[in-house]
């Protein structure tokens, strides 16, 4: 009996089809990894969503303080709550309540785009996942 003669193009075929099984063998052991990841992005989405809520909210109450008049150098535990910035180095000039806002409003805006972050890496990862793994039988 003969043996068939190895050629290059059996070869490249031998070396495509076990590429293709190999693939599939790693999506297989990929996709927990990519499901587990897509969770935790929504879960900082959501934090960040609420981290957002959280800062407009205290712009609106810097801006408050701003309409009505109240001193910079206001006593109470809500006063001293507001002028601590969400990052130290973000801290009005000039100490009034108008720039203490403003501050605010930008850190609403850094986590509203973070929450957009973290929802498209989601949704990229939950979509990832499964297209790695093999079609089941139904």
């Amino acid at each position: 009996m003969r043996i068939p003669r190895m050629t290059t193009r059996r070869l490249m075929i031998v070396v495509a089809l076990s590429a293709l099984t190999f693939w599939q063998l790693s999506g297989l052991r990929r996709a927990p990894h990519y499901q587990r990841l897509a969770s935790l992005h929504a879960t900082l989405a959501e934090l960040c969503q609420h981290e957002e809520t959280l800062m407009r909210r205290r712009a609106e109450a810097c801006a408050a303080r701003w309409r009505c008049g109240a001193a910079w150098d206001e006593t109470g535990e809500e006063a001293e709550m507001l002028r601590c910035g969400p990052y130290a180095n973000d801290v009005p000039r000039y100490g009034s309540w108008d720039q203490q806002a403003a501050i605010w409003d930008r850190a609403a805006d850094r986590a509203r785009m973070a929450a957009g972050w973290h929802e498209r890496m989601s949704r990229y990862y939950d979509h990832v996942g499964p297209a790695l793994m093999p079609a089941r039988p139904r």
